[in-house]
């Protein structure tokens, strides 16, 4: 669970910057979705199903509804903390493959 929880930093950095140069995303619109979501949990905490619920909540935001397939029903069927995390960091690495494939 650990080296999965320990990739999400840099995934969602990674994330978001290419948001940001494939202008889907702008500055505005991340402090929307940042708003909402509140600011990613402490890595400290090792709370993983927090992490997991706050990266679906992350890339499935109504704002850029298209940038990654819709895990939220999924991750409420989820049974397990490994679960979770597995789903969560697969998603985004999966958008993060769209995004740097689009025009």
């Amino acid at each position: 669970l650990k080296v999965k929880f320990d990739q999400i930093p840099s995934l969602v950095q990674e994330w978001l910057d290419l948001l940001l140069a494939k202008h889907i995303a702008d500055f505005m619109i991340l402090k929307k979705v940042y708003k909402r979501i509140g600011p990613m949990p402490l890595q400290n905490d090792r709370d993983y199903t927090r992490m997991a619920n706050w990266v679906a909540a992350l890339i499935n935001n109504h704002y850029m509804q298209e940038v990654c397939i819709d895990i939220r029903a999924a991750m409420l069927a989820c049974r397990s903390n490994a679960d979770r995390l597995n789903l969560a960091v697969t998603a985004i690495e999966s958008s993060i493959r769209q995004l740097q494939m689009a025009a």
